[in-house]
């Protein structure tokens, strides 16, 4: 098994996952998740170099807005 977060998206987020998905994608920089379920994304740190939690939490932010 890897290690991975996983993040659900509930109603209170305005947005769906595959929304939030496709907005991830299309930010700048691109973020890629996998998806879980039909409400939830997952987030893979092994493909995060140091330092950029700081980007995808950002990129999440925004995509959440």
């Amino acid at each position: 098994p890897h290690p991975r977060a996983i993040v659900r998206i509930g109603p209170e987020c305005g947005t769906t996952r595959d929304d939030l998905v496709a907005a991830l994608l299309a930010g700048d920089p691109p973020v890629a998740v996998g998806v879980v379920g039909g409400d939830a994304i997952a987030l893979n740190p092994q493909t995060v170099e140091p330092g950029e939690e700081i980007l995808v939490l950002e990129a999440l932010r925004r995509a959440l807005r």
